[in-house]
């Protein structure tokens, strides 16, 4: 049996349960108050556009204009690569230089215009013809990530659109946007095809279907200047406190927003705090 983490320590100090793996299907509202409705707080994680579209109580009729506006329009896609050995990238040079210099982001692009050019394709509902590659190698930090010598080469790609103009996001579709990928970094990494025994291609599509992400967006929600900083997910919802009392968000889409750092939890467990 693992050991209890820090947050199952609390909560068995404090009488709090943990659900995993759970979807939330109703928020029961005999009152407006979900404490005193069903004694709980509820900590919500689920991107906030899914969750108040599907689930809108009468405390949300004010803002449903506002809640059909929110952009969730996920381009991004992420393809992790298993190789028999650390790839040799020629703009890093070689040895103990080179490894240092690759335990950083890799950016592989053509130029800043090409942004634009890859960007200009998901508008259309096209894959980037070049995408934007933005490559980590986690094994050079952490090498118990693979074993005999192995690397993982995790590479977020852009721009591949959830919804595809021709066709959807199948077995061909998919081999030829990783090919395309693995083309891109042959460029950069002569002889990378080589060495990749295993790959796994996570699409905006399937952040939708097996994350819940609406729009398959990895930060849940887009960021524009009306979905940003304090302002998001949206406007008058940004600090974590939502209509409901006792309903709170967190996650990618509250401010300060994504990555795996745990601002957003520790932000919105001080609102909940302060509230107490």
């Amino acid at each position: 049996m693992p050991a209890p983490t820090p947050i199952q320590g609390w909560r068995h100090q404090r009488s709090a349960g943990i659900r995993f793996g759970s979807n939330i299907s109703a928020v029961s509202l005999s009152s407006t108050n979900i404490v005193k409705a069903v004694g709980r707080l509820e900590f919500a994680h689920e991107t906030p556009p899914y969750r108040f579209r599907n689930r809108r109580p009468r405390t949300l009729s004010r803002r449903p204009r506002r809640l059909r506006a929110a952009r969730s329009s996920g381009v991004t896609a992420k393809l992790n690569l298993l190789v028999d050995r650390l790839p040799t990238f020629t703009a890093a040079g070689k040895g103990e230089a080179a490894e240092q210099r690759l335990r950083g982001r890799i950016v592989i692009l053509e130029s800043v215009l090409g942004i634009e050019k890859a960007f200009d394709a998901s508008k259309y509902g096209e894959i980037s013809e070049t995408p934007i590659i933005e490559a980590l190698i986690p094994t050079l930090i952490d090498p118990s990530l693979a074993t005999d010598g192995r690397h993982i080469v995790s590479c977020v790609v852009q721009y591949a659109p959830v919804a595809l103009k021709h066709g959807e996001w199948d077995e061909p579709t998919r081999k030829a946007f990783a090919d395309r990928v693995v083309a891109q970094l042959e460029q950069v990494a002569p002889g990378i095809t080589r060495l990749i025994s295993a790959r796994q291609l996570i699409t905006p599509a399937d952040l939708q279907r097996d994350w819940g992400a609406t729009g398959g967006h990895a930060m849940h929600v887009n960021e524009g200047f009306d979905q940003f900083a304090q302002w998001r997910p949206l406007y008058g919802i940004g600090r974590y406190a939502t209509p409901i009392d006792g309903l709170y968000l967190t996650g990618a889409a509250t401010f300060p927003g994504a990555g795996v750092w745990g601002a957003s939890g520790r932000n919105a467990a001080l609102t909940i705090i302060k509230r107490l």
